[in-house]
């Protein structure tokens, strides 16, 4: 989660929330001279995700004020590599479920290592928990 305000001092600060699933703040940044411009708060979020490791960050959450939008329109053009992945899984899934002969194998392994909370399930749109599920059930 990120944040951008201004303290008692009149400092730019923006401030970092990540969520391990328990939320701790993980830094806090003075701007200094740089305003909170879409670009340069896209430049902060990738720089948070690329410290903590981009294969653990599975969403960004922000508020939707002009800067934070341009963000995401920054983000959504820099980190397409989420996307792919996701879409790959996507096609394996498809792909097992079209198939009769796949669909029957996966439910034999499902069985056979008595796992009833193995499924193949796709992430929804408009949940982005789903996608954690996902990720978590198949990856």
């Amino acid at each position: 989660m990120c944040d951008g305000w201004i303290n008692i001092r009149n400092e730019s600060i923006v401030n970092f929330v990540i969520t391990t699933p328990k939320p701790i703040l993980y830094k806090s940044l003075a701007t200094g001279v740089d305003r909170h411009t879409g670009e340069n708060v896209a430049k902060y979020i990738i720089s948070v995700i690329e410290d903590t490791d981009p294969r653990k960050v599975f969403g960004v959450v922000t508020d939707n004020v002009k800067n934070m939008k341009k963000a995401w329109t920054l983000l959504t053009e820099k980190i397409n590599s989420l996307k792919k992945l996701i879409n790959d899984e996507k096609d394996i899934i498809n792909n097992i479920k079209r198939g009769h002969i796949t669909s029957a194998v996966f439910q034999e392994k499902r069985n056979a290592n008595s796992s009833t909370s193995m499924a193949l399930s796709l992430p929804v749109l408009t949940r982005w928990g789903s996608v954690v599920v996902f990720f978590l059930n198949h990856c």
